[in-house]
């Protein structure tokens, strides 16, 4: 702090010896212990994005102290005590060389995640602290895009506690699987691409010449499951029936 002694009789001279020592309002003198004095005070707000100009008050008046609006924080008054709890609010009596800091209390805000395939979290944090999103098991059959902001549906996630509630929502993206046919004779099968869990439409038997189709090795499932799947069809080989005649007489019967 810094004490300027100028008779009250002088205010031009204490005007001068203020702007001499660049006194600002981030300073708090208080001098003055008789009416013959000037008294400068400054307040120390403890934000950097607030301030409040000089006040100037003779020794033992009361002066009227600002009630200040800080985002995320709740204003308790001022104190001479910079880690006091509470303060004053409303007026101050200046009764000697002091300095008051503004008192602030962090504000609490409300964070949830909603997780459709899991459980939800909700939870308070102070302002300004860090946000924690929770660990995200896999799902089966999905993919994690991250966290949807429901306010405006925006992916990103604050690293801070912003001054208001929020809540976000796990987002998904099913994922897509192939089923391919090997081994299908004379038919060409094309590859089925679906969505995980949805119905696969029924496969029509591949056909072979000379061979008659059986099963394929692993039976087909109703709905695409969570991999990309091929299937080898099975075959046997027909059996035909050859007859041999001699002087219109079937005189033999051979099978191949």
């Amino acid at each position: 702090w810094i004490r300027v002694d100028v008779p009250l009789s002088d205010a031009a001279a204490f005007t001068r010896a203020a702007t001499a020592h660049q006194i600002t309002d981030l300073t708090t003198i208080f001098k003055g212990h008789d009416e013959e004095k000037w008294t400068l005070a400054g307040i120390e707000t403890n934000a950097d994005d607030i301030s409040v100009p000089p006040v100037t008050a003779k020794y033992g008046e009361t002066i009227n102290l600002w009630t200040l609006a800080r985002e995320g924080y709740t204003f308790k008054g001022w104190s001479a005590n910079p880690v006091a709890k509470e303060g004053t609010i409303g007026g101050y009596s200046v009764t000697g060389e002091t300095t008051l800091y503004a008192i602030w209390s962090a504000n609490t805000y409300q964070i949830s995640f909603v997780n459709e395939f899991g459980d939800t979290l909700t939870y308070r944090q102070y302002f300004g602290t860090a946000v924690e999103p929770p660990a995200v098991p896999a799902q089966t059959g999905y993919t994690f895009l991250g966290w949807e902001n429901q306010k405006d549906q925006s992916m990103v996630l604050p690293e801070t506690i912003p001054a208001e509630h929020l809540t976000f929502k796990a987002k998904w993206q099913i994922n897509q699987y192939t089923i391919t046919f090997a081994n299908t004779g004379d038919s060409t099968m094309e590859p089925i691409t679906a969505d995980y869990g949805t119905a696969i439409p029924t496969v029509a038997d591949p056909v072979r010449e000379g061979y008659t189709f059986t099963s394929w090795d692993v039976e087909i499932p109703e709905t695409m499951p969570a991999k990309n799947l091929t299937f080898v069809a099975k075959w046997t080989v027909n059996t035909y029936k050859i007859t041999w005649t001699v002087d219109e007489k079937a005189t033999k019967e051979t099978y191949a």
